[in-house]
């Protein structure tokens, strides 16, 4: 893409801070800005922690119903990828994808699912969480862990225009938060098994996801399109995984299983409107499982703390 260029991105204070301020770049400029991290903060929840969306919103104000229009595609990887040597690695990066034009959430969307599928075909997993329009993208910061590394990589912007129009559904998947983390470690699993071990790994790991499905956690198409990707990622060859996956699903779905927070149970008890697994005296056990419904369904956290994916770090929001 050409170095002049510009397109219309929005400056935010911190994450909490949904006022942002509009910047017109040339795709260099942008380039540039996101190549220099800044010095990592002391505290996780540091205020100072800024970033930047590639979209526009009306009056400023960060959230999907006010997006006029998006000027990049934006994405998360961090599942195992295949090497040229074929060695699985698992690195974590940030994908910013330069467009022909600007999109309107509905292009964006269409424009997304296609990249997203595109790489997923060729062993690279997206984290479906980033493909919120709204979208609120950390400026960079020296990593905790190894170095920092920006590439540029030459070539021609994505066609809005050539993506397909139909018969995709705006709508994504319905596939809950528990479903998207048990599917991205199944995967990561599948993509990092060893050779004479994997075949075992993608029917093992099959069976606990169609588990899931039967049970309305995950969404069989997505199912089956992650997993089916993740086999190709530790090179199993497509007729293997066919019938693997096939059988699988087959025997997985005949024991339907749910996340252990909305599973109903003699073991559950009701403490202000949160349902907790409890030992036999009905006292709640000190597990994760426990403390992340705490988090996730007592109303007294809502907005409390928030979580980046990318860099692995909780964040307090308020």
């Amino acid at each position: 893409m050409s170095d002049t260029a510009a397109r219309t991105i929005t400056l935010f204070p911190s994450l909490t801070n949904t006022d942002g301020t509009q910047a017109v770049l040339t795709w260099s400029e942008l380039g540039e800005r996101l190549s220099k991290p800044a010095a990592r903060p002391k505290r996780v929840d540091d205020p100072s922690l800024g970033g930047w969306s590639p979209a526009t919103f009306r009056e400023g104000q960060r959230q999907n119903s006010n997006v006029v229009e998006i000027t990049a595609l934006c994405m998360d990887v961090d599942e195992g990828a295949v090497s040229l040597e074929g060695i699985v690695a698992a690195p974590r990066w940030r994908l910013v994808v330069a467009t022909s034009r600007s999109m309107g959430p509905d292009e964006h969307a269409r424009a997304w699912r296609h990249l997203r599928d595109h790489l997923a075909e060729r062993g690279v997993i997206v984290d479906a969480h980033t493909k919120d329009p709204s979208r609120f993208w950390f400026l960079p910061v020296e990593p905790m862990e190894g170095a920092f590394e920006f590439r540029s990589i030459e070539g021609e912007p994505f066609d809005v225009d050539a993506t397909p129009e139909a018969p995709m559904s705006n709508a994504e998947p319905t596939t809950n938060a528990y479903g998207e983390a048990a599917l991205k470690r199944a995967c990561r699993t599948i993509a990092r098994s060893s050779v004479g071990d994997r075949g075992d790994t993608l029917n093992k790991e099959a069976f606990s996801i169609a588990q899931l499905v039967a049970g309305g956690v995950i969404a069989e198409h997505v199912a089956m399109d992650r997993l089916s990707a993740a086999a190709k990622a530790a090179d199993l060859k497509t007729d293997e995984t066919t019938r693997t996956l096939a059988s699988a699903m087959a025997a997985g779905k005949q024991q339907p299983r749910q996340a252990p927070a909305l599973r109903a149970s003699a073991k559950h008890v009701s403490q202000n409107h949160v349902c907790l697994d409890v030992d036999a005296k009905g006292t709640p056990k000190k597990i994760v499982a426990n403390i992340l419904t705490v988090f996730a369904r007592d109303p007294r956290w809502n907005g409390v703390i928030g979580y980046d994916t990318f860099r692995e770090t909780p964040v307090l929001l308020r």
